[in-house]
């Protein structure tokens, strides 16, 4: 909506407000890239385990088999695989009025 234009094909794009856009894109993004890199810090530090510990490893390697096959990814890496980019943008418009620049019409 920030930076599309309605023209009956699906929208043409209009960079008018591509600032605002990457605004409250930032926004969005900087709360979810923090925790993916707090998992992947975790993530980290259970390998390095699994490395130095050999009956960690097998303990570690079945919970990972079950997480697969419940969840059809490890539970850590869930919130990227169920992620919904679409849904999450229209409840932040919804929440959070975005300011746009005036357009004047000449006539």
């Amino acid at each position: 909506e920030l930076c599309c234009e309605d023209n009956g094909n699906g929208g043409t794009f209009s960079a008018t407000n591509f600032g605002n856009a990457m605004k409250v894109y930032e926004k969005m993004r900087l709360p979810r890239t923090a925790e993916i890199l707090q998992r992947g810090k975790a993530w980290g530090k259970s390998q390095q385990k699994r490395a130095t510990n050999e009956k960690f490893n097998e303990v570690k390697e079945e919970l990972i088999q079950r997480d697969v096959f419940f969840h059809e990814t490890m539970t850590h890496l869930c919130p990227g695989a169920k992620y919904d980019f679409k849904k999450d943008i229209a409840e932040v418009l919804e929440n959070e009025p975005v300011l746009l620049p005036l357009i004047e019409e000449d006539g």
